[in-house]
């Protein structure tokens, strides 16, 4: 039960990522400059 939990959170947190991939892109390329 708890690795199923486990697994929801991490596909959670990738979905997460991907929705936000292109604001976390030009959000780093700000702060490399």
């Amino acid at each position: 039960m708890k690795k199923l939990l486990f697994l929801g959170v991490i596909l959670g947190a990738g979905a997460a990522v991907a929705a936000q991939w292109p604001e976390i892109q030009r959000y780093m390329k700000i702060r490399n400059m």
